[in-house]
């Protein structure tokens, strides 16, 4: 009986575990910049809490300690606090406070690539 209780709580650890895998996104913010739409790759690691992100137009890239929930991941980069939406894919971007401008746009989750590492 109790090596197959030890067996149930292994076999969830390792479920979990499988869920926290790296989750790879291709985002648009629409009017994100003076040309329009802007392209993101975000990268969302629930297990170490952290979101990183690149913006291949203006050759940015950066990390930053991010907020898992149910229903949304949300963190605080340079200039901005995001946040995607874990249901739709609905990305947010906004900067300043008071009155802060928010620009919006949708994520899907990236093609798997061929790598080499």
């Amino acid at each position: 009986m109790l090596k197959g209780i030890v067996t149930g709580i292994a076999l969830v650890g390792a479920a979990a575990r499988a869920d926290a895998a790296p989750v790879y996104l291709q985002c648009l913010l629409t009017g994100g910049g003076n040309s329009g739409d802007v392209e993101w790759n975000v990268t969302l690691n629930e297990e170490t809490s952290m979101a990183s992100w690149t913006i291949p137009s203006i050759d940015v890239a950066e990390s930053a300690r991010a907020v898992f929930t149910p229903n949304e991941v949300r963190w605080n980069g340079s200039i901005a606090t995001f946040t995607i939406n874990r249901t739709d894919l609905v990305f947010t971007r906004s900067i300043g406070g008071g009155t802060p401008h928010v620009t919006s746009g949708r994520c899907r989750i990236a093609p798997p690539q061929d790598r080499a590492f």
